[in-house]
């Protein structure tokens, strides 16, 4: 259904996708633009005691330009996804109603008129809110790779360690979260006993 979704605006779902990777790859610049900011104007000043201005204006600069193209990108996969959705949303709308105004007239005085407009409306939205997350999820995607890529440049051991850990650290909090069948029959047998 949802490769259907997309072929109704392909151009502006790319678009709505190639701003979710800017957005990745500018989430994973920005951490390297902080690195050479430090590195080139922050600690420099503090070891010899004098500021470098044109390195300050530099990390300034690459920080600004890192933070724009990630606003932009933001600005850019919103506004693309929501025009595809609302499009997708209008022709499959339409469909419905020529589909309504197709059928004879006797189906109609069966059918309570309110019914007919909210199945028009609910049954469009609901099959449409299937494609509202992927250019946020592909995006996400897409940083998960290039942030453990980076950090498997940047330390091999640390990232060895981050890759058990974080998959070991969700499955755990999976597993005692509020709703979890643990947690669940604890609460459903009555109140806990009083200690006096």
């Amino acid at each position: 259904m949802a490769r259907a979704q997309v072929r109704m605006e392909p151009r502006f779902f790319a678009v709505a996708i190639a701003c979710a990777a800017v957005y990745a790859v500018a989430t994973v610049a920005q951490s390297w633009a902080l690195g050479r900011a430090v590195d080139r104007a922050v600690l420099p000043t503090f070891l010899d005691g004098r500021p470098r201005w044109g390195a300050a204006v530099a990390a300034f600069l690459l920080l600004v330009g890192v933070g724009l193209a990630k606003s932009a990108a933001i600005v850019g996969r919103r506004t693309s996804a929501t025009y595809v959705r609302s499009s997708v949303e209008a022709r499959l709308r339409r469909r419905i109603l020529d589909h309504y105004q197709a059928l004879p007239m006797a189906w109609h005085r069966r059918h309570p008129t309110g019914r007919l407009l909210a199945h028009a409306e609910a049954d469009v939205v609901s099959a449409v809110e299937v494609l509202n997350p992927l250019p946020l999820a592909t995006g996400v995607g897409l940083l998960l790779v290039l942030t453990t890529g980076w950090l498997v440049a940047t330390d091999p051991v640390l990232s060895l360690v981050a890759l058990v850990l974080f998959p070991t650290v969700i499955l755990l909090s999976q597993h005692r979260t509020p709703g979890s069948s643990t947690t669940s029959s604890r609460r459903s047998s009555g109140p806990a006993p009083s200690r006096r």
